[in-house]
């Protein structure tokens, strides 16, 4: 004799949900650069095709982009700007990670305190440092100090900066 349990099941479980979010297309990870591309005026003050450079951090606040010293969510982040690419970063993550880049983030935080850094070099050399402290870029790439947001981006033509572990420019 057998049992039917069609009646006792209910149809909406939660077990048939998805977990991912369909609508997000983009998956940001700690260490992920991203890059917002200049405006018209911006590009004819300065010949710099980028603005603004970022690197992404998953911490007790959520998804968050360090960039110029201080924490923005992710989505306020990519709202500021009309053009945004993420550059990803193929690195090992082991366990308590996010931990190590947050730590990372904090020395150079307090380093910023201690050393004066040209305003238009700031995002770059907090990107720069975050990266350095983590063993993605070596400490000659950072040594002067002297980096722009075009540094980042996988088209530049200044190879100062060597982004071993990391994709090509990824359009969001």
């Amino acid at each position: 004799m057998g049992f039917s349990f069609s009646s006792f099941s209910s149809p909406d479980s939660p077990l048939n949900e998805s977990l991912l979010d369909p609508d997000n297309d983009i998956i940001f990870l700690s260490t992920d650069i991203v890059l917002a591309e200049a405006s018209e005026f911006e590009i004819a003050l300065d010949c710099e095709i980028w603005a603004h450079v970022g690197i992404v951090v998953s911490n007790s606040y959520g998804v968050q982009v360090f960039s110029e010293g201080e924490f923005v969510d992710i989505i306020d982040w990519l709202n500021r700007y009309e053009n945004v690419i993420v550059r990803h970063c193929h690195c090992t993550r082991p366990l308590g990670f996010d931990a190590t880049v947050m730590a990372a983030i904090n020395d150079t935080i307090e380093l910023m305190l201690t050393i004066p850094v040209e305003s238009h070099f700031q995002e770059g050399w907090c990107v720069g440092q975050v990266l350095k402290r983590l063993g993605l870029v070596s400490d000659e790439c950072v040594a002067s100090g002297k980096l722009r947001p075009h540094h980042f981006s996988s088209g530049t033509p200044f190879t100062r900066l060597q982004l071993n572990n990391y994709s090509e420019n990824d359009t969001i």
